[in-house]
């Protein structure tokens, strides 16, 4: 079983990967809409950056680990897509 929370909500004494920094896909997606996540993992996996992928029912998320987030940020945004931070401020490479 895997569980994804907040670090500070992991319990004491249990074993977990710290330090992971999430990206959601802006907006509703249609359950019906494909290649969104492919278009986003691809350019990623071109860098050898890896990715945790988690899809709901109306979005996708990508965690990454934090010492990847500028060139996943680079890597996004040389393959035409737009990273804001939590804040609404377009974080360009």
């Amino acid at each position: 079983m895997t569980v994804v929370c907040q670090e500070e909500n992991v319990p004491d004494g249990v074993p977990c990967d710290k330090s992971w920094r999430c990206l959601k896909v802006a907006g509703v997606l249609e359950f019906s809409d494909t290649g969104i996540l492919s278009a986003l993992t691809v350019p990623l996996a071109e860098e050898g950056i890896p990715v945790y992928a988690l899809s709901t029912y109306s979005t996708d998320l990508m965690l990454i680990k934090e010492k990847d987030l500028s060139r996943t940020v680079l890597a996004l945004s040389g393959a035409g897509h737009r990273v804001f931070s939590e804040e609404g401020h377009e974080m360009l490479p």
